[in-house]
């Protein structure tokens, strides 16, 4: 690849990356405004056979108790669940949030819940 092309790759990546960043913050924002308390990928830290999850990263997350709503995935594509009880695992006291589904297949980027 030439320098421009380099250039090129180096400038749509950093165009990318600040969309999805973009995205990122407006989503939270909008979770946020309509009072789900943490958001979080939808990956191995959700145990999808026993709906459970463990907020090992979170994109953002506040006070959780039961009753409460979590988002799993991403800006464009996440699932609502209502937190129905939360246990803690030794050694380290971890949080398993228990939680059932409440909407999912919902399209992005952050829709009005």
């Amino acid at each position: 690849m030439d320098s421009k092309g380099a250039r090129s790759f180096k400038k749509t990546y950093k165009d990318i990356v600040r969309q999805k960043d973009l995205d990122l913050a407006a989503w939270v924002k909008q979770l946020e405004l309509e009072g789900v308390k943490a958001a979080h990928p939808d990956d191995g830290w959700v145990n999808r056979d026993e709906n459970e999850a463990i907020l090992n990263y979170p994109n953002f997350r506040h006070r959780i108790d039961i009753g409460d709503k979590i988002a799993l995935g991403t800006p464009y594509d996440y699932r609502l669940v209502v937190v129905n009880n939360i246990t803690k695992s030794l050694p380290r006291d971890i949080e398993r949030y228990h939680f059932s589904e409440i909407e999912s297949g919902l399209g992005g980027p952050y829709p009005i819940l």
